[in-house]
């Protein structure tokens, strides 16, 4: 007989999942989904306590394989989702949390960018959302193997912890709690995936990336850790490959430790975001153009640092409709870096307040044998740009975590 742990997750912050359209728009949560992001997690934890050297990485694959199965294997993990009772809210009403607006900039909007968010005079989202305080049940049905298990359940804490379902989880939406669990594992709890307490003791938590009370799982699921905590990459600059969660390759801090409404949260999130990616804008001022917009989308400079803050970046101005880009390409072919910043409204326990965290994953902007490239509409020929050093994209990173200006 088949025994089956559920975890009660509820909803902290709009949540953008399912289809873009038909009849279920919005309103789905898919366990492949669910189980593509513990794949996300569960590489980016793993990476931090069993590689050595990127010689490792085929034994970080076949651990990843071992819990959620490939094409040739199948999981020894079973997902079952029971659908949220509570209906998705209609895209063409603007909702509350993203109508909170400052010298007409609205940072929730911002936050949601162009794909989820129409502009204009009546700005509207462009498909539904699952509101927060909705709840759904994630059953799962664990293995016998505790090794197994417990690595399943370190990316779920991961998961919880740190990211987000569905779309535009770096920038805060998607985040979920863990309310209650039925047969947990052991070494597990529902205090482990729901901390409660101040924001400053949640972001203690934070800033020793994995916890005291999470290192008898770690144990249990990596028998054998790697014999050195040096960082593997160093002779790249000390950049990971990929997204891995180690202190190393991490790093934590609080954007804004008050506690505020989402609508607040969320709007202070987009504002410093917009004025930390564009060094012009100003709380009197959110409009103003972008100096590389100057100097290198119309101007002879190939340098392009914002990169490392994300690629593609749209560009366009009003007056004349103007439109550029900049993004990788390989092989002539779009190739986008997902902003390694994440930012993170995190719910202080039942409380409808909010502390906002970020976390940065400090990983190589793209392969090397890819590069950026601008390309602007009825200009010339598209042009490479020249991407940051790993010096240079630290540096603004770790200005990101201090709170100074961008390259400060």
């Amino acid at each position: 007989m088949t025994v089956w742990t559920t975890f009660t997750l509820r909803v902290d912050t709009p949540l953008f999942s399912g289809d873009t359209t038909g009849p279920d728009t919005g309103t789905i949560i898919r366990p492949p989904s669910i189980r593509g992001v513990l794949r996300y997690w569960y590489r980016a934890l793993a990476a931090g306590h069993t590689v050595c050297s990127v010689d490792d990485l085929p034994q970080l694959a076949d651990g990843e394989t071992e819990v959620f199965g490939s094409t040739a294997t199948p999981s020894p993990i079973r997902l079952r989702v029971t659908q949220p009772v509570t209906p998705a809210e209609d895209a063409g009403i603007l909702p509350g949390w993203a109508t909170r607006s400052e010298n007409g900039f609205a940072g929730a909007r911002y936050l949601l960018g162009q794909g989820l968010c129409t502009g204009g005079r009546i700005p509207a989202l462009s498909r539904p959302h699952l509101p927060v305080d909705t709840t759904f049940d994630l059953h799962v049905a664990l293995p016998k193997d505790p090794r197994i298990t417990q690595r399943f359940m370190l990316a779920l804490w991961a998961w919880l912890t740190y990211g987000g379902l569905g779309a535009r989880t770096r920038r805060g939406f998607g985040r979920l709690s863990c309310t209650a669990i039925s047969n947990p594992p052991p070494h597990w709890s529902t205090a482990l995936l729901h901390p409660t307490g101040t924001a400053g003791a949640l972001l203690a938590r934070w800033h020793t990336v994995i916890p005291v009370d999470v290192a008898d799982a770690i144990k249990a699921a990596f028998l054998k850790p790697p014999a050195s905590t040096k960082n593997p990459w160093e002779s790249r600059g000390g950049l990971s490959p990929f997204p891995v969660l180690s202190a190393g390759t991490w790093s934590a801090n609080a954007l804004d430790l008050q506690p505020r409404p989402l609508p607040e949260a969320l709007h202070r999130t987009g504002a410093a975001w917009r004025i930390f990616r564009n060094d012009a804008a100003t709380t009197d001022d959110y409009t103003a153009a972008t100096p590389e917009w100057k100097t290198t989308i119309l101007g002879p400079d190939n340098s392009y640092p914002v990169a490392a803050l994300g690629l593609p970046v749209n560009y366009y101005r009003p007056k004349d409709r103007l439109k550029a880009s900049v993004n990788l390409h390989l092989d002539n072919q779009a190739a986008r870096r997902a902003s390694p910043v994440w930012l993170t409204p995190v719910r202080l326990g039942d409380t409808d307040r909010y502390a906002v965290f970020t976390h940065i994953f400090y990983a190589d902007l793209a392969p090397t044998e890819q590069q950026a490239t601008l390309r602007l509409d009825g200009g010339p020929a598209p042009r490479p740009l020249t991407l940051p050093s790993a010096a240079t994209a630290t540096a603004i990173w770790d200005a990101w975590l201090d709170g100074d200006p961008r390259g400060g």
